[in-house]
């Protein structure tokens, strides 16, 4: 229909010579972001987001933009970027977090064990026995009795033991997380150079910004129950925290890498 167009041959086959000339280019990475804690906190009453409102304070979105909410209180950009600095470092992995982490594994590791061993007893005998009826059917097949119906059958069959034999759990152990003995105290270390790294110039801060807000895998704020009190949840993720507290850790972000000197550091024990 050309008399819907609404620009010339000219004008389009200009564009597609760009767009052709840019579509091997590479994809440019998505920028760090320039906060410690962007796209990490949410509102504890709404779940709205909670972002900068005014004047340098957070503040819930679902209050401020949509009146949904009744969480009228903001904090202080800065003041809440310290509160949790201070729980990521004194909290997160702290020993006796550590000592239920390594109870609450070996539990989940004791379970799951459980629950393989009695997959694997159920599935062996249903094996055993699709494998009686499957040979019933070659050998009947093999003797020359066999009919249509029987070969359609053996298909079935055989196609339930494959599915049911592909079930089963690659064989060995669940392997046993080794915390370094140190590790808290290494975290710590790694921690106050991040924290450092924060005030240094951009591509490091950035950097580091990157590195501590991987550590976090979600911050609530709450009204809390005095003028302008703001209660805050602070989730770690605990892949990334343990990661750090690796003797051999080091960013994978690029550029500096952040690593704290392992001098007289004892080897990791085993069973944690």
């Amino acid at each position: 229909m050309p008399d819907l167009r609404i620009i010339g041959d000219d004008l389009w086959d200009n564009v597609q010579s760009i767009k052709a000339a840019y579509a091997g280019m590479a994809v440019p990475h998505r920028r760090r972001p320039k906060r410690l804690l962007s796209g990490l906190l949410t509102c504890g009453l709404c779940d709205s987001s909670i972002t900068v409102i005014k004047s340098e304070r957070y503040g819930c979105t679902g209050h401020r933009y949509k009146g949904i909410c009744k969480n009228a209180h903001t904090i202080k950009v800065d003041q809440l970027e310290e509160r949790v600095l201070c729980g990521l470092k004194e909290r997160l992995l702290a020993p006796e977090m550590v000592a239920e982490f390594a109870r609450s594994y070996h539990a989940g590791v004791d379970r799951l064990r459980a629950e393989k061993s009695a997959h694997e007893v159920r599935a062996s005998r249903q094996l055993a026995d699709l494998d009686r009826r499957i040979n019933n059917i070659v050998t009947c097949i093999e003797e020359g009795t066999a009919t249509p119906a029987m070969r359609t059958r053996l298909i079935e069959l055989e196609d339930q033991r494959s599915a049911l034999a592909a079930s089963l759990p690659e064989s060995g152990d669940a392997q046993i997380v080794e915390l370094h003995p140190n590790a808290p105290d290494l975290y710590r270390r790694r921690m106050n150079d991040l924290q450092k790294a924060l005030n240094a110039d951009d591509e490091t801060r950035r950097e580091a910004i990157s590195i501590l807000s991987g550590l976090i895998s979600g911050i609530r704020l709450f009204p809390g129950e005095k003028r302008g009190q703001v209660n805050v949840e602070l989730r770690g993720a605990l892949a990334e925290i343990l990661g750090l507290a690796r003797p051999d850790w080091a960013s994978e972000a690029g550029g500096v890498l952040l690593v704290v000197a392992g001098e007289g550091l004892e080897p990791p024990t085993r069973g944690l």
